[in-house]
């Protein structure tokens, strides 16, 4: 039975669920439940779905389902589908680089997208624990030039983050005992950046300064078109959207859990 008749026949599932499944080629029917629960969840339950601007369920076990971007599941540049770029290993429970030339391109550039300079979030989720200088979600023109980026657990047990922001130093904050879990950050205003790990929101003083003009990258730091700080942490879901409430980021967070427990993982 194709994936098209497997849906009709059971007629529970969303438009959305159907498109996403059907160009990612998954036919296994706990997988289309789990984005069935995404959608439901994102879209009908919340105002998740309408602010995100990709979404990425890594799901299906292979490079061709954990390209597209639930949101618009198009194989193109333009529908923020991934290119995977160097050593990534593909599996069912994600993707995870090999932390010296794996990573993969979004091609979403937030200035191309028109985001709002104190309006932007991103988010993933790991399932391995390591410290290491590795950027987990990151783009930005220059060293000090409008800077996104994102390291979960970065040596000694800190963690450092930036959206939108000139600053050539780094942000830290002490008692990142571990990466694993869901991590988010989002900037809601010109002076603050929020920081929420596995449920736990924190507050900094963080100034925007130029909003980022490079294309996000996933498991490395793209910098004008250079790529460094490659990751080798194994994710299971990446996001990018505007800046969510502490209330509606872990919210997010919460989903992204029972989707990984629907899987498995």
């Amino acid at each position: 039975m194709i994936i098209g008749d497997l849906l009709n026949f059971f007629g529970v599932f969303y438009p959305e669920t159907r498109a996403f499944t059907q160009a990612a080629g998954i036919t296994d029917i706990g997988q289309v439940m789990a984005i069935n629960y995404l959608v439901d969840e994102l879209k009908y339950k919340s105002n998740l779905w309408i602010n995100s601007y990709a979404i990425y369920p890594i799901v299906g076990g292979n490079a061709n389902s954990h390209k597209f971007n639930l949101l618009n599941p198009q194989d193109t540049d333009v529908a923020y589908r991934l290119n995977f770029v160097g050593g990534i290993t593909h599996s069912s429970n994600g993707i995870q680089g090999n932390g010296t030339s794996g990573y993969a391109n979004t091609f979403f550039n937030p200035t191309s997208a028109g985001v709002s300079l104190n309006n932007f979030g991103v988010g993933c989720n790991s399932l391995t624990n390591s410290e290491s200088l590795a950027v987990d979600i990151g783009g930005r023109q220059a060293a000090a030039t409008g800077s996104t980026q994102m390291l979960i657990r970065y040596s000694p047990n800190t963690y450092q983050f930036r959206i939108n922001n000139n600053n050539a130093g780094t942000l830290t904050s002490s008692g990142a005992t571990t990466s694993i879990g869901n991590f988010g950050m989002n900037r809601l205003n010109s002076t603050q950046l929020r920081f929420t790990r596995n449920g736990t929101t924190s507050v900094f003083t963080q100034a925007s300064g130029t909003l980022t003009n490079a294309d996000i990258t996933l498991m490395a730091l793209n910098t004008n078109g250079t790529i460094s700080s490659y990751s080798a942490r194994l994710y299971t879901f990446f996001r990018i959207h505007q800046g969510l409430s502490d209330a509606d980021e872990i919210a997010f967070q919460n989903i992204i859990s029972q989707y990984n427990t629907l899987l498995g993982r």
